[in-house]
């Protein structure tokens, strides 16, 4: 398939960015990050341009991104705006793999995809997150619970954990027979992609929308993928099963579920219930048999999870759209030589393992910080004014109860911590 060809210039062409509130979006990448890192996942940066012959490897993947890619006018280059940020974590895995050899990482990253809808250019933030160098049972449950606990932590009361195994090409090999036998013994009329499907792309026939074709009564009588997984694959589904169900996670076994990226072996998606039509929020599984793709001879495990910000933003709640990131102190300043005072303060405060937090420096009254103040969540402020900044003093206020005190600048990190248990 040989996809359209959509060019744009850069700078001179500015991107139509699809995105409403920044400032608190902002504050949702940042929640995302904190939940990501709790489980030990590290950030990774990925640059939002790419080297067209990396997209335009795989044909699947090029079927599916074909007519969203957009080129880049580039003097020596070949470039695109990239459409997803998939192939460019893959690609530094492995070439790490080369330098150190197999290991296993955990990896996560929020960053910024293009693509071309309907002739206009869209600006979106892709949330990726990742086990890599390791394809086990366990290492994708540890995903998928990864995956749970960030929604859980946005506020996303309840969402839809669908899973399902594809098998490898030996189980998908068996599964397109059966498919065929299925098809010769009935009369079931199929459109034209369905039927060439048949004996080319087996996994393909789901998505096909053609309310003329039967081809989802002949899905319905056949027996379905699970029935026909090897050995292998059978024993890291029921694996994977086994470790949700002793993590209490709630899941779906779906033998109808088929990804748009995921061609082999363990699918999961997530969405919210009771909504028709279905809302996806985001897929994941194991992306190994992308690894001929991407230049290497040997396969080399590839787990991964991809959600857009966009389309999770629409079911967080209201309540935890505004949420800053909680801070034991906030610092107060009154003045440019309170603010000076006050960055020192943070320093020592954070060097003796209490998060801190200021406003902009000598930007707002009293009033407008202590409101943020108590957005961060904070059980302490500390307010430095000139006066206290020439005493070398800081007023102490409980942020529960109101109450302030003075105290001596050279005891107020001590103080703090023995308030905070620390």
């Amino acid at each position: 398939m040989k996809p359209k060809k959509n060019t744009i210039s850069l700078p001179r062409r500015a991107l139509s960015i699809a995105s409403p509130e920044i400032g608190e979006r902002d504050l949702l990448v940042n929640q995302i990050v904190r939940l990501a890192g709790n489980f030990g996942f590290k950030q990774i940066l990925i640059s939002p341009l790419s080297e067209r012959h990396d997209f335009f490897k795989n044909p699947k993947f090029l079927k599916h991104f074909g007519e969203k890619i957009l080129e880049v006018n580039h003097p020596q280059k070949e470039l695109i705006l990239t459409p997803t940020n998939l192939y460019g974590i893959f690609k530094r895995f492995l070439e790490n793999v080369k330098i150190r050899g197999p290991h296993a990482v955990k990896w996560f990253y929020v960053s910024p995809v293009t693509e071309n809808k309907e002739g206009k250019t869209i600006l979106r933030h892709e949330f990726g997150i990742f086990v890599l160098g390791q394809n086990s049972s366990l290492a994708h449950a540890q995903l998928i619970n990864a995956v749970n606990r960030v929604f859980l932590g946005l506020g996303i009361p309840e969402i839809n954990i669908e899973v399902n195994s594809l098998g490898c090409g030996a189980c998908q090999k068996e599964y397109q027979n059966s498919l065929q036998e299925t098809a010769g013994k009935s009369n079931f009329r199929l459109c034209d992609n369905c039927a060439g499907n048949l004996t080319e792309d087996p996994l393909a026939l789901w998505a096909c929308e053609n309310v003329s074709c039967h081809i989802q009564t002949l899905l319905a009588s056949a027996a379905p993928m699970v029935d026909f997984l090897d050995e292998t694959c059978r024993e890291t589904l029921i694996g994977l099963l086994e470790t949700l169900d002793s993590l209490g996670i709630a899941y779906n076994m779906n033998s109808s579920l088929v990804g748009s990226r995921v061609s082999e072996n363990v699918i999961f998606q997530t969405s919210i219930p009771d909504r028709t039509p279905r809302v996806v929020l985001g897929e994941g599984g194991d992306y190994s048999s992308w690894t001929p793709h991407l230049g290497e001879e040997e396969s080399s495990p590839l787990l991964g999870f991809v959600a857009a910000i966009e389309d999770i933003w629409d079911y967080i709640p209201e309540e935890k759209r505004n949420s800053s990131s909680v801070m034991e102190v906030f610092l107060i300043s009154l003045g440019q030589i309170a603010s000076r005072k006050v960055m020192n303060l943070q320093r020592d405060l954070q060097a003796g393992g209490v998060t801190a937090a200021e406003a902009m420096l000598a930007g707002s009254g009293i009033k407008n910080q202590l409101k943020e103040a108590a957005e961060h969540k904070s059980e302490i402020s500390l307010i430095v004014g000139q006066k206290e900044a020439l005493d070398d003093t800081v007023i102490l206020r409980d942020m529960r109860s109101g109450m302030q005190e003075v105290f001596a600048y050279d005891r107020i990190v001590e103080e703090v911590k023995k308030r905070l248990g620390k």
